[in-house]
């Protein structure tokens, strides 16, 4: 028996009977959609095992063909499956939340009930649900009752919310509905909240707050960063970001171009669920130890997450936590970072580069060396090496005569002679020449060396 807070004067039955309705069409779909998947599975198997017994007697071309034709099969086929996920995911919870709006200019208000995904009646047209990331949607859980707007790609639309709903429903049952002046109710978040005992995270799409909707919808920051203390919501605010610039921009933007950098393969497992539940792909993620294996193993010795914590419980080295805790520090980065400048402008040491007869002067290297300050050194060097390479082609293509063409050694010889203009010759020297003070040595302390 479901525990149903509602008042009279919110139409309880009317809501009953809508969620019925849209139980019943999310059901239909579900159905069309498995039949579709199945209908598909078959065509796509009949057109490989016609291909296999007809090749002999089919051309290039016509391979070709059949092949593109299974492929587009096999692209409906898959995204028919995501679609059916989606349904079913809202035939256990079609939607969390409702909004009336009455737009400026228009005779009757919109009720607009919000979900996980969006659904669309396939026969009336009709929209019974908007995706949490439609930009009506913001109304939810932007305003209170009274004037509000919401942005779209066409413009901004002004009007006034004449009410606001929330609702518990589960397994297709309706546990409660509350009426809500403000975006979430305390007792809904309480109950979600208190609901949240899982070893994954969850999507919060029924409890994002005002400030938290205002950083998961930015369109104009380049870079975002959420500050906050522990349990205060940034990762899966992040997450939620994530699953709305998908939304936002899906025709220029795919869960390939988007990674997660976290801290260890636990933390990875632990928030992998989310994104599947907003209906999206997981996304590629990486964490610290898989960097250092792909930068550092072939260079050096270095130690792993687990290494560092199990060195730290044993204590041999007393003042391993001491080198840690400065290296955590913002004032290490900037030191590190002024350092490094610094020695781009004090050990660069310019001269004539000469190569198939041409000189290119000293003068003109340090200058093309000083117009590339916002990048780093190594990168300086190598586009250094790249625009000289290309001065002395020029320069050999204006004489008369023709001489032996360009080779990679020619290429080879100008970035050996750039590179002799820098005393470090790769990222570790430089990092190591960093600690050679007396005051820095005692931070260095190489792995293995305990």
């Amino acid at each position: 028996m479901t525990d149903v807070q509602t008042r009279p004067d919110l139409d309880e039955v009317a809501e009953r009977e809508r969620l019925t309705t849209v139980l019943r069409r999310l059901s239909a779909e579900a159905e069309r959609l498995t039949g579709s998947i199945d209908q598909s599975a078959t065509d796509i198997d009949a057109s490989k095992r016609f291909i296999w017994s007809n090749q002999r007697d089919m051309d290039h071309a016509e391979k070709a063909s059949m092949r593109s034709e299974v492929g587009v099969a096999v692209t409906v086929a898959t995204g028919a499956v995501a679609a059916r996920g989606r349904v079913q995911r809202l035939l256990d919870s079609p939607y969390f939340g409702r909004v009336d709006f009455q737009a400026d200019g228009e005779l009757s208000e919109g009720n607009y009930y919000i979900g996980l995904h969006g659904f669309r009646d396939k026969d009336s047209l009709e929209i019974l649900i908007y995706d949490w990331r439609a930009p009506v949607s913001s109304l939810y859980y932007d305003y209170e009752r009274g004037e509000a707007s919401y942005a779209t790609p066409e413009g901004v639309t002004d009007g006034e919310i004449t009410g606001k709903r929330q609702y518990k429903i589960t397994g297709g049952e309706l546990e409660y509905l509350l009426e809500s002046s403000l975006n979430i109710g305390d007792d809904v978040l309480q109950r979600e909240l208190s609901e949240s005992t899982d070893d994954k995270m969850k999507n919060i799409v029924a409890t994002i707050q005002r400030e938290q909707n205002a950083v998961i919808r930015n369109e104009t920051a380049e870079v975002l960063i959420l500050q906050g203390v522990a349990g205060s919501g940034k990762t899966s605010i992040a997450l939620h970001r994530v699953a709305f610039l998908l939304y936002r921009f899906a025709d220029t933007l795919s869960s390939d171009n988007v990674m997660i950098l976290s801290p260890n393969q636990v933390f990875g497992d632990y928030i992998s669920s989310v994104l599947p539940e907003l209906g999206e792909q997981q996304v590629k993620e990486i964490d610290f130890d898989a960097i250092a294996k792909r930068f550092l193993a072939k260079v050096t010795d270095y130690e792993t997450f687990s290494e560092q914590v199990s060195a730290l419980l044993v204590g041999v080295d007393k003042e391993a936590a001491r080198r840690m805790r400065h290296k955590a520090t913002p004032e290490f980065v900037t030191e590190l970072q002024e350092w490094i400048t610094q020695r781009a402008l004090q050990d660069f040491a310019p001269t004539d580069i000469r190569q198939r007869g041409i000189t290119v002067e000293a003068e003109w290297v340090a200058d093309r060396f000083a117009t590339m300050q916002a990048l780093p050194v190594f990168t300086r060097l190598e586009r250094l090496a790249d625009a000289t390479v290309h001065q002395i082609k020029g320069q050999l293509s204006r004489r008369t005569t023709t001489g032996p063409r360009w080779t990679a050694s020619d290429t080879s010889g100008v970035r050996k002679q750039v590179q002799a203009m820098f005393p470090y010759k790769d990222a570790l020297g430089l990092y190591r020449a960093f600690y050679d003070t007396p005051e820095r040595r005692a931070l260095f302390e190489p792995a293995g060396r305990r």
